[in-house]
């Protein structure tokens, strides 16, 4: 089953998350896992729950930069409920809190990929 753009909504990460990461076995742990049980092919509900952990004092955590890719749907999925709008405050708010040495790409898709702002 995949759902129709207009199916599609806008959750606020804040609300979405219910519980925290388990300690990564390094520095920096990836995990993602289904975040429904009930998703199987005639669901009509599926959520992959994506998150990064790190360990570390404060200190070393503060002082490291970031080298980050940030990869965003502008396909016509992105239409309505004010995804693009939520999206570009998100970013915006996020991009704020950057430090000086902090680095950023942009990859935008719909059918094809295009990374519009390089490291």
């Amino acid at each position: 089953y995949i759902p129709a753009p207009e199916e599609i909504f806008y959750v606020d990460f804040q609300h979405f998350v219910k519980k925290q990461l388990p300690e990564p076995e390094q520095n920096i742990g990836l995990f993602n896992q289904w975040g429904n049980s009930r998703v199987n092919k005639q669901s009509k509900h599926a959520v992959l729950e994506i998150g990064i952990s790190v360990t570390g004092s404060d200190e070393k955590i503060k002082s490291s930069s970031m080298n980050l890719c940030f990869v965003i749907d502008r396909s016509g999925s992105m239409a309505g409920y004010n995804r693009i709008g939520s999206l570009k405050v998100a970013m915006q708010d996020f991009v704020m809190k950057m430090r000086p040495d902090d680095h950023v790409a942009l990859v935008t898709f719909n059918h094809n990929a295009i990374l519009d702002v390089p490291l």
